[in-house]
């Protein structure tokens, strides 16, 4: 799931804009956005640790914030720890000290009868600094705040003590460094208070951080993969192409397709047919092609809402719902060409009765994976029903406010709401989908929650079906452990390798799955 940002159109104090991707670029170049993301971090959650070559989170989202695009801050409360230095600008020493990549808040200070904090931070001291405050009653509101059921295993003083450095910590986020994105672990900011909900910036914990950043750097043609760790410090420098990134991404999301496309590329070589190949190979592109879409559901959601946005959203939606029923329907093609059933492969389709019944003869256990009431059924329900309406009436946008923010909303297809909704109650409540229903017949949906649903559901749908097809009775075809999984690491080049075990995590991580 990849969580949205809340504002996104907060103005930094200064400007820094990233240099055009292209040294030549042509009428159409496309260029990198007007500004640059900012971020304040709790620095305990970068702190990179010896891990015996497997990946961690942290090195993925060092190797994010490394990116020209953006611009970050580590933060604790208090001072830096004691071996971190403070920059020496003699003799024109500031009033609080600076220290090269943080934001530091002082402690309270009055000038012309207010009360403040000092907050200084710099990514570059050797050039500027800036200087900038927290101001209001926030977290002294946040210090009496007994609304939330955090730190309780504490003393009441300490509870409050905690409250009000959280609440410092995002005031800074927000106030001071005006950042796009505080990324913290703190109960409090997470708690759902309402004094958190009142501010700007968009807090997020490190796993929410990651595939929300990596969006962002995607939106920008940045597609970064962390390569390693030298003396505690993650290699920044790795990148892939736009679609050698998705497509490593869709064969992580369906790892039963290793088995499945393998036997279909023998089978392609030892008949000198290639159509098998062809066939299976174009689900995987189909998948890796909606993610693409799917980030361009979010990325237009992130924008302000307004007709345009909205349009972008619905018609990225269109894309994605057509690409998933496309990978689906060929694995059907592929289930009826595996098991040699009669008539033509157009008649193959897992929502047709009459053509279910024929695999269920042959094999019963793949048919089974939609049986009546299975979650693949419902998953199945749910999709093709969505994707139906490229046919008909195209799905409707609403702008809906809440909380005094305007959100792009849509309608589910008349006809077909009651099924939709029934499938989508049993496969953990509509809620859980993004629907809100305002009544009979009108249910309206948040397109981010289910494009990022169903796409966690077909994809366990497409596992389950290519994994119950029987291809290796298919002739030429042999199946060993190594056709079976991903190729093993090799080393001295190990992460280098295209699908190493650590690429495909961190692509994982990034999608947010």
């Amino acid at each position: 799931m990849i969580k949205h940002f809340k504002n996104v159109t907060r103005r930094p104090s200064k400007s820094d804009w990233p240099k055009n991707p292209s040294d030549v670029p042509t009428l159409f170049s496309a260029r990198k956005a007007l500004r640059k993301l900012r971020v304040l971090v709790d620095v305990e959650l970068i702190e990179v640790k010896a891990s015996g070559g497997q990946l961690d989170k942290a090195t993925v989202l060092l190797a994010l914030l490394g990116s020209d695009v953006v611009e970050w801050y580590r933060y604790t409360d208090g001072l830096p720890p004691t071996d971190i230095q403070p920059v020496d600008l003699s003799p024109r020493q500031p009033l609080h000290p600076i220290y090269a990549g943080w934001a530091v808040a002082y402690p309270l200070e009055e000038s012309n009868g207010y009360r403040y904090r000092p907050v200084v931070y710099s990514t570059k001291p050797e050039q500027s600094y800036t200087v900038g405050g927290v101001r209001g009653n926030m977290v002294e509101l946040a210090r009496n705040d007994k609304s939330q059921p955090v730190y309780t295993e504490l003393d009441p003083e300490q509870q409050a003590e905690k409250r009000e450095m959280d609440m410092l910590a995002l005031q800074v986020a927000d106030q001071a460094v005006n950042a796009d994105l505080f990324i913290t672990e703190r109960p409090y900011l997470h708690s759902g208070s309402t004094f958190v909900s009142k501010a700007g910036v968009t807090a997020c914990t490190l796993e929410e951080a990651i595939p929300l950043i990596a969006l962002y750097l995607r939106a920008q043609r940045e597609f970064v993969l962390p390569t390693g760790v030298t003396a505690g410090v993650p290699d920044f420098r790795f990148r892939f192409n736009r679609g050698l990134y998705y497509w490593v991404g869709a064969r992580e999301l369906l790892p039963e397709a290793w088995r499945w496309f393998s036997a279909c590329v023998q089978h392609a070589s030892g008949t000198g047919n290639d159509k098998l190949a062809l066939l299976s190979g174009s689900l995987l592109s189909r998948v890796a092609k909606a993610l693409q879409e799917r980030d361009d559901v979010h990325i237009a959601l992130n924008l302000p809402t307004n007709n345009d946005t909205s349009d972008e959203a619905l018609g990225c939606l269109d894309n994605v719902l057509v690409s998933l029923m496309g990978a689906v329907d060929v694995a059907a093609r592929v289930a009826h060409q595996v098991l040699t059933l009669s008539r033509g492969e157009r008649s193959a389709g897992w929502q047709l009765e009459d053509w279910l019944k024929r695999v269920a003869a042959r094999a019963p256990a793949l048919a089974a994976v939609v049986d009546p009431g299975a979650p693949g059924e419902h998953t199945l329900t749910i999709l093709r029903l969505l994707r139906n309406s490229v046919h008909g009436a195209a799905l409707q946008g609403v702008t809906y406010f809440q909380d005094g923010k305007a959100e792009t909303r849509i309608g589910l297809p008349g006809e077909e709401e009651v099924k939709i909704l029934s499938a989508m109650d049993a496969m953990g409540g509509r809620g859980s989908w993004g629907v809100r229903s305002l009544g009979s017949g009108l249910s309206l949906v948040q397109p981010a929650v289910l494009v990022d649903r169903l796409f966690e559901e077909v994809v366990k749908l497409l596992n389950d079906l290519i994994r119950e097809t029987p291809v290796e009775s298919l002739p030429h075809v042999t199946i060993t452990a190594d056709n079976s999984r991903p190729p093993i690491d090799r080393p001295p080049r190990g992460n280098l390798d295209t699908f190493s075990e650590w690429n495909r995590l961190a692509i994982r991580w990034q999608l947010g799955f």
